[in-house]
C-alpha cells in the first residue's frame, strides 16, 4: 500500500509539473501542454454525455470565446491580412488547449482538498527552483538542461553564455512571472497554516532567489505577495507592518524602474546598480528607457485603435512593430474593442471561479482575496509581456467544479476509469 501511495504521489507530481511548465523536449514533436490538451480533448466527450446539465457556466464562457473568434477573423478581413498567428497563439494555444489540459489534470485531483493541490504546486515550484539554482552555479548542469529542450538559437546563446539561469520550460521574464504567482500562493497558504508558517516563508525565499536568477521581474511577485500579507494578515505587529511597508516601497521602486522610462532616466544614476546584478557577457542590454519606448508608443492611425492592423507578428516570428506587452500587441492586432473582449473573458473566468468556490465546502474568504490579487498581478504582467496564465485559472475552475459535482454524488465514471488504469484507486 505504501509503494502504491508513493507511485500515486509521484504521478500527480509529474503530471502537475508538466502542466504548469510547458516543456518542449528536443525528442518530442510538441510541448507537454499541447499533449495534455490533446488528452483532455479526447476525454472531454465522456464528461458531456454524463453531466452536461451541470455545466451552467459554459454558455457564458463559450459566448465570450465565440465573440473573440469572430472579431479576430473580422480584423483579418477588414485589414486584408493573412496573419493567422494571433488565432493560433492567443486563442488556440493560450485558451483552448489550456482549457482541456486543465480538465484532464483536474480529473486526478477531484478527491483531494484545494490545500493539497496548492501545496503540490509549491512542491513543483521548489523542484523547479532547485533546477534553476543548480543551473546558475554549475555551467555543466545549465548546458545539460538547455541541451534537451527546444529553444530559439538566440535564447540558447543567451542562456549558455550569459549569466542568467534556466529551468525546465521556463526562462527569463516568463519564468520570473511563474514564480511570482507561486510566491502569492505561498503567502495564501501561510495565512491558512497554523504551526507550519516557517515552511512557507522558506519556500517564498527560495522562489525569490531563483526568480532573481531568471529576471528582475520577480520583484513584481515580491510586491504583490507582500501586499497580500499586509492586507490580510491580522496577526502582524506594528513593527512587522513597518518592515512590510518598507519592503513594499522597495518592490514598488523596482517596479517603477522596470516600467517607467521617465522615472528611470531621472534616478538611474543613483540606483543603476540595482539593475546590473545580472551581467551577460557579450550581450549588453539596452537602457530601460530605450526598451520602454520600443514597448509602448501611440499608433499612427485611428483605425488601428478601432480595428487594429490585423498583424500579430512578422514573417520571422518577432512581435509586430517590435512591441512585446500584451496591451500593445492586442491593440495593434484588433484594436481596443478586441483587447476589451479578451480582458473581459479573463474577468468572467475569475468571477465564475469565485462563484464555484463559494459553493465549495472548503470555502474561505482568503481564497477570494487571493483571486483578486492574482487578477491584478496578471494585468501587471501584461505590462511587460504578452503571456497568459489561463491554465492556472482553468485548473482551479475544473478542480472546484469537480468537487461540487462529487459533493452532489455525481461521481464521474470517466475519472474512476482513468484512476484504475494508472493505479490511483485506494
Amino acid at each position: 500500500m505504501e509503494e502504491k501511495n508513493i507511485m500515486k504521489f509521484a504521478f500527480l507530481l509529474v503530471l502537475l509539473f508538466f502542466f504548469l511548465y510547458d516543456v518542449f523536449f528536443s525528442f518530442l514533436p510538441t510541448t507537454t501542454n499541447v499533449i495534455l490538451g490533446a488528452l483532455g480533448v479526447g476525454f472531454f466527450p465522456f464528461l458531456l454525455t454524463k453531466d452536461v446539465k451541470r455545466f451552467d457556466n459554459f454558455p457564458m464562457i463559450f459566448l465570450f470565446f465565440l465573440c473573440l473568434c469572430v472579431y479576430a477573423f473580422f480584423s483579418l478581413s477588414i485589414n486584408h491580412s493573412q496573419d493567422y498567428s494571433f488565432i493560433q497563439k492567443e486563442l488556440v494555444r493560450a485558451v483552448v488547449l489550456p482549457f482541456f489540459a486543465a480538465y484532464f489534470v483536474a480529473l486526478f485531483f477531484s478527491k483531494y482538498s484545494h490545500r493539497f493541490l496548492l501545496n503540490l504546486i509549491l512542491l513543483v515550484s521548489v523542484i523547479q527552483c532547485s533546477i534553476i539554482i543548480l543551473s546558475f552555479f554549475n555551467s555543466s548542469i545549465k548546458e545539460f538542461v538547455v541541451s534537451f529542450q527546444q529553444m530559439a538559437n538566440r535564447e540558447e546563446s543567451l542562456l549558455t553564455y550569459g549569466f542568467r539561469s534556466v529551468g525546465l520550460g521556463i526562462k527569463f521574464d516568463i519564468g520570473s512571472f511563474y514564480l511570482s504567482i507561486t510566491m502569492l500562493i505561498s503567502c495564501y497558504l501561510y495565512l491558512l497554516s497554523g504551526s507550519k508558517k516557517n515552511i512557507y516563508i522558506a519556500i517564498w525565499l527560495i522562489e525569490l532567489i531563483a526568480g532573481m536568477m531568471l529576471a528582475r521581474s520577480i520583484f513584481l511577485g515580491v510586491f504583490f505577495s507582500l501586499l497580500f500579507l499586509l492586507l490580510f494578515e491580522k496577526q502582524f505587529t506594528k513593527k512587522m507592518k513597518i518592515i512590510m511597508l518598507f519592503l513594499l516601497f522597495a518592490a514598488a521602486l523596482m517596479f517603477l524602474f522596470l516600467f517607467s522610462p521617465d522615472f528611470y532616466s531621472r534616478y538611474s544614476d543613483y540606483l543603476n546598480w540595482i539593475f546590473q546584478y545580472v551581467i551577460e557577457s557579450d550581450h549588453k542590454s539596452d537602457t530601460m528607457k530605450a526598451l520602454s519606448e520600443r514597448m509602448y508608443f501611440l499608433p499612427d492611425d485611428l483605425s488601428t485603435y478601432v480595428f487594429g492592423d490585423g498583424y500579430f507578428q512578422t514573417e520571422k516570428g518577432h512581435p509586430y512593430r517590435g512591441s512585446d506587452p500584451f496591451y500593445m500587441r492586442h491593440i495593434l492586432y484588433w484594436g481596443i474593442p478586441g483587447l476589451l473582449l479578451y480582458v473581459s473573458l479573463l474577468i468572467v473566468l475569475i468571477q465564475k471561479l469565485k462563484k464555484i468556490f463559494l459553493n465549495n465546502q472548503e470555502c474561505n474568504s482568503f481564497f477570494i482575496d487571493f483571486l483578486n490579487i492574482f487578477l491584478v498581478l496578471i494585468f501587471c504582467i501584461y505590462l511587460k509581456l504578452d503571456y497568459h496564465f489561463f491554465k492556472i485559472i482553468f485548473l482551479f475552475y475544473w478542480f472546484f467544479l469537480f468537487k461540487e459535482l462529487d459533493a452532489n454524488a455525481h461521481v464521474f465514471s470517466t475519472t474512476n476509469m482513468i484512476n484504475k488504469k494508472i493505479f490511483l484507486d485506494e
